[in-house]
């Protein structure tokens, strides 16, 4: 794996978990809006539940477990990603730790100008820095066949 697949990782994660996360809240909208419907259809109702709401709420539920497993999968992706990029040190780690594991608002990768902030480098350093900690992730990658799965 190459070593910027492997770093965009936890972005890809964090995007399957709002793809999930809107999944689910538009699953709450749907099944809010059909109980509104049907309670305001002047109508009595029985107590027990219905087969349609029953598979909602499966839904529902298979929903909300896909998006905590999501979850949990970027946090192990993080902290390994984390661990591999640490052990490099130096400026190299925080560059690649600002670009990769600190996203932006929007949820995409920190701009050039964000990470040089941050780190309080010049744009030139950053990304001498950025390819010198690609090669290095890059070795670790080659020579720890776990990480490569």
């Amino acid at each position: 794996m190459k070593a910027e697949k492997y770093l965009k990782q936890y972005k890809y994660a964090c995007d399957r978990i709002r793809r999930y996360e809107r999944e689910y809240r538009d699953e709450m909208l749907l099944i809010d809006a059909v109980r509104s419907l049907s309670d305001n259809d002047g109508m009595p109702h029985g107590s027990g539940i219905s087969k349609p709401t029953e598979d909602k709420a499966v839904r529902l539920a298979e929903r909300a477990e896909r998006l905590v497993d999501a979850k949990l999968a970027a946090i192990r992706i993080r902290q390994e990603i984390f661990d591999t990029v640490h052990s490099l040190g130096g400026l190299e780690a925080d560059v690649l730790i600002e670009r990769y594991l600190y996203l932006s608002d929007d949820g995409n990768l920190r701009t050039w100008d964000e990470v040089c902030s941050s780190v309080n480098y010049s744009w030139y350093s950053v990304r001498l820095a950025w390819h010198r900690g690609l090669d290095k992730v890059e070795e670790i990658l080659k020579s720890n066949k776990y990480i490569q799965a």
